[in-house]
């Protein structure tokens, strides 16, 4: 599998910096990412970071550079440690862990990349 240089404009991410972290991955990976933070939160976007070094693209341009995958390496382990410690308050990190692995599948889902 290649590594993504160039992602469609239309999944381009304007409205949010932590959302344009989420990287466009494959969809199985992003199904194990979803899952991941079903089962313990944080470890499935911490997982996404690292697989958006490799694999995917950050969503912050259309064009991806290793600056952009670098800062988005770094925005979900920041994001992926505070859905595991917020799981303490209420379950605010489970939910907030799924609702990120959910924006994970969609993307994936809209950007035909498959194993």
């Amino acid at each position: 599998m290649k590594r993504l240089e160039r992602i469609p404009v239309a999944l381009v991410e304007r409205t949010s910096l932590a959302r344009g972290a989420l990287p466009v991955l494959p969809q199985g990976l992003a199904w194990i990412c979803l899952i991941l933070n079903g089962l313990l939160p944080g470890t499935g976007t911490i997982l996404s970071g690292l697989l958006g070094m490799c694999l995917g693209a950050p969503r912050f341009s259309a064009r991806v550079t290793t600056e952009h995958r670098l800062l988005a390496f770094i925005i979900n382990l920041t994001i992926g440690i505070f859905q595991a410690f917020t799981v303490l308050f209420c379950l605010v990190g489970w939910c907030w862990a799924l609702g990120w692995g959910i924006i994970l599948v969609k993307t994936s889902g809209k950007s035909n990349i498959f194993f």
